[in-house]
């Protein structure tokens, strides 16, 4: 009597067959018998030589054929691409105070600006790892005693900003003779005039971008300023040290349009072309008009510090 063999294919392995079956394999490979780890060390540790077993498009699908919880987010993880994850850097932003304040604040509403906000504003996306504002307090003036109380108030509004840092250089104000544009028919060719100087915050701006470039403290730097000055610094990070170093433009041509008004005649914007060949990107930052980067990034007009104490607008801010 001849016996006639059940030929039925043998179902496939589920998926949590193989896994488990992977798991022994791999595991009793790897480590010694004594060694005992957790079952979360253990999905750790296999996670790499199991991927080719994870084919389903969603930790769900992985439920479905069998995995735990954790198991199911870990190794759905572990497939994604890196490419598919988007990345943001984290960004360093040093700000030269005076070339912002005359290029963008002075001769406008816009002084009381949030530095934080204003940086959204001009690259939106952008992932602020810390910013370092660089000025000098000022001196009282004749024509304006008051100035050094105001700069304060605003030095006090930007220190509630998380992970903003003030450096202060020195200022100096001196009474010069200059040489006069377009003299009087007749008059003197010269006339003495008040000189205002920031003396050091250009090698306080270099050394920290350096200092941080060198410790790997972000991925990207900018550099609100229009300061040639600074071009050497932004050149070296970005070619030696392969860190891109982007420059945010306050002398803009809104600069130029408010400057042409008061002083009567045509004024072109002048943006740095050095810094411009150097950088990695240039931005523009405007400050002329209800919707400009300035008008929207302006703080509260009061704030409270971390003393509990309260902020408010000087007045014709």
């Amino acid at each position: 009597m001849e016996i006639v063999q059940n030929c039925q294919p043998h179902a496939q392995p589920s998926f949590r067959s193989q896994l488990k079956l992977q798991m022994k394999t791999v595991y009793a490979r790897r480590y010694p018998c004594h060694l005992r780890l957790s079952p979360t060390l253990r999905i750790f540790n296999l996670l790499k030589p199991l991927l080719r077993y994870t084919r389903a498009i969603s930790p769900l699908d992985l439920r479905r054929q069998g995995a735990s919880r954790l198991r199911a987010a870990l190794l759905f993880a572990m497939t994604i691409p890196a490419s598919a994850i988007p990345f943001i850097p984290r960004t360093n932003v040093y700000v030269d105070g005076f070339n912002l304040y005359y290029g963008a604040a002075k001769n406008t509403p816009y002084k009381w600006v949030d530095l934080s906000a204003l940086c959204a504003a001009v690259l939106p996306g952008i992932h602020i790892g810390r910013i370092r504002y660089f000025t000098a307090l000022v001196g009282a003036m004749r024509g304006d005693p008051h100035i050094r109380q105001r700069q304060e108030t605003y030095i006090r509004a930007l220190e509630t900003v998380p992970n903003l840092s003030v450096h202060y250089g020195h200022y100096l104000a001196s009474t010069v003779s200059a040489r006069l544009a377009h003299p009087p028919a007749g008059g003197s060719r010269y006339a003495d005039v008040l000189k205002m100087e920031e003396k050091g915050s250009d090698v306080n701006i270099a050394t920290y971008m350096l200092v941080d470039a060198f410790r790997a403290d972000c991925d990207q730097l900018i550099v609100i300023t229009n300061d040639s000055d600074l071009a050497e610094p932004v050149r070296i990070i970005n070619k030696e040290l392969k860190i891109p170093v982007g420059i945010f433009n306050p002398q803009t041509a809104d600069t130029a349009r408010r400057s042409s008004v008061r002083s009567g005649r045509t004024i072109k914007a002048s943006p740095s072309i050095t810094l411009r060949k150097v950088s990695r990107f240039t931005r523009d930052i405007r400050s002329d008009g209800p919707t400009c980067h300035m008008a929207i990034s302006q703080f509260p007009r009061t704030l409270i510090d971390a003393a509990g104490r309260t902020i408010t607008k000087p007045m014709g801010w």
